[in-house]
């Protein structure tokens, strides 16, 4: 591929593809991994694939298959055979070149060890633009987990382009990868060496896969037990659970020691907004609620801005909602339902002195939050805003007790806003009571401001 070109992967796939290839300079497109039987959907599949390649002249698709990160689904033989019968099809006109990466990095934690291997055979005879890369995780699959030692399956029918991924390969690894863990090299150069230890190592292995069995059996029933959603699962790691308000579930899940992942963005950085957005359609298939609320202030009187200082206010409190609404709507348009709740302030109703550059951008993002609001109504979107009052946050660290005392007077209700006011008034926009509202700003300051 060329740089600025997009590589194919899933709408649920391991989020360090999306930072892999914005480091090479590609992007991620993503096509629905099932479809609505709970099969791969190769319909999606074909779309995205001949989109791509039809525009680029190449294409480097990623499938990541068996016990598939993150639901533990396998992509199956007939599966397997619609890929690579459409594969060949598009590959008729030998100016296209077509790369298949197929991700096994959990392929020995599924059941049967021999029957996980069968679908290698498919890879041979391809046509010649048609290149084959297996990535293989050897620290995963020799229980040597976080090692980071793997290998890359070249497999061509020509033999000129099995030579030349031989030599890429080998220079890429000396150029970029010289830090290669040579203590994992050798341990496991090791174990399979010596008949012992090897025979060891498969009793070690096969321990983890009949517990991995094991705890899937009893998840799955479970969860069919509770009518709890999950996404179709076959071997492997994972389980994925479709859900709303994550972070909320995330922390009560590690309270029962259960993994949870957060993703962490700078989302005034267009690049990393749209990770972020990739990563959670990636991770849960849809987005139902967005909620805007990154933001910082500074205290600074008009002439004493800086323009560095106002671009990164606005950058911060404007800039980026726009990146991550613009991207967020990609899939809320396509599912013609979501609703979108920006965090303003009331001095974006009122203004505030010393804080003219945050005022602006808080004024800014209601007049955003109506004017969206009626785009997106026919799309049945709604688009709403909060402006809290004075709220009990880090943006109040640097403001002395005797101004939160005098602002506590100033407030109607005598007190200053906790973060769980907030917090319930945009979890009422984003249930079923906002859905008749839109366009609309609640400003939940205690009465400091009332209009």
């Amino acid at each position: 591929t060329n740089e600025g070109d997009v590589i194919l992967t899933s709408d649920w796939y391991w989020s360090p593809y999306s930072i892999i290839g914005e480091e090479a300079g590609r992007g991620v497109e993503n096509f629905k991994l099932f479809n609505d039987k709970g099969e791969f959907n190769i319909e999606s599949f074909k779309e995205k694939f001949r989109k791509i390649i039809d525009k680029q002249g190449n294409i480097f698709t990623i499938i990541n298959s068996p016990g598939h990160n993150p639901t533990g689904y396998t992509v199956s033989d007939k599966e397997w055979d619609q890929i690579l019968d459409f594969s060949k099809e598009v590959a008729k006109d030998k100016n296209k070149k077509i790369v298949l990466f197929i991700d096994v990095a959990y392929i020995d934690y599924v059941r049967d060890d021999v029957a996980s291997r069968k679908f290698f055979k498919k890879f041979g005879n391809l046509p010649e633009n048609i290149l084959t890369i297996v990535g293989f995780s050897m620290s995963k699959g020799f229980t040597a987990y976080g090692m980071r030692m793997g290998a890359a399956i070249g497999i061509s029918s020509n033999e000129d382009i099995a030579e030349e991924f031989y030599f890429s390969l080998l220079h890429s690894c000396r150029a970029n990868w010289s830090n290669c863990n040579r203590g994992a090299m050798s341990t496991l150069t090791h174990i399979v060496e010596d008949e012992e230890k090897f025979k060891l190592y498969k009793e070690e292995k096969n321990k983890y896969k009949d517990m991995l069995v094991k705890r899937a059996q009893a998840f799955v029933q479970g969860a069919k037990g509770v009518q709890l959603e999950i996404l179709p699962y076959r071997d492997g790691f994972f389980i994925s659970i479709p859900c709303d308000n994550p972070k909320v579930i995330c922390e009560e899940l590690t309270k029962e020691n259960c993994s949870v992942r957060i993703f962490k963005a700078d989302v005034s950085n267009v690049n990393e907004a749209n990770a972020l957005v990739n990563y959670t359609i990636g991770q849960f298939e849809k987005i139902d609620v967005l909620v805007n609320n990154a933001g910082i202030s500074r205290y600074n009187t008009f002439t004493d801005i800086s323009y560095e200082e106002w671009h990164e206010v606005m950058n911060v409190n404007l800039n980026s909602v726009f990146y991550v609404t613009k991207k967020a709507l990609q899939y809320m348009l396509d599912e013609h339902s979501g609703k979108i709740i920006n965090i303003s302030s009331m001095w974006g109703l009122v203004g505030s002195s010393n804080e003219v550059h945050y005022s602006t951008s808080k004024a800014a993002l209601i007049g955003m939050t109506k004017a969206l609001a009626k785009e997106l109504g026919p799309s049945n979107i709604q688009v709403n805003a909060i402006a809290p009052g004075v709220i009990e946050t880090d943006m109040l660290s640097d403001i002395s007790d005797e101004t939160i005392e005098m602002l506590k007077y100033e407030t109607p209700l005598m007190r200053i806003g906790k973060p769980i006011d907030i917090a319930r008034c945009a979890l009422f926009l984003a249930e079923e009571g906002g859905d008749f509202i839109t366009g609309q700003v609640i400003s939940s300051n205690g009465g400091f401001v009332i209009n």
